[in-house]
């Protein structure tokens, strides 16, 4: 069985699909703030003004899919977005420092 957050296979993602995900993590996470616990297509759609079916289309290739009549689970959501653009592989040297205090 797969994991939601496991990615397919390598496969080339078009750039333009690649310029919108981001776009539609942060509309997803303003979303989350509102209390929302499913999002759908049309609702991003009506949000960032770009057509609906593109949008499924885009998430197609994170490998997610939503439920009929509901929608995508906002939290998984955004685990598969931010996994797929990289946004949780921060490298550990960077994980502990601290910014120098000034006497």
């Amino acid at each position: 069985m797969s994991s939601p957050l496991q990615k397919k296979e390598t496969m080339k993602v078009p750039e333009p699909t690649l310029r919108r995900l981001p776009w539609y993590l942060s509309n997803v996470k303003l979303l989350k703030q509102k209390g929302e616990r499913f999002v759908s297509s049309t609702q991003i759609s009506k949000e960032i003004n770009i057509d609906a079916s593109q949008i499924a289309k885009d998430l197609s290739y994170v490998n997610i899919s939503g439920r009929t009549r509901v929608g995508y689970e906002v939290d998984t959501l955004i685990a598969v977005l931010e996994d797929f653009l990289g946004f949780t592989n921060i490298p550990v040297s960077y994980t502990h420092l601290t910014l120098p205090t000034i006497a």
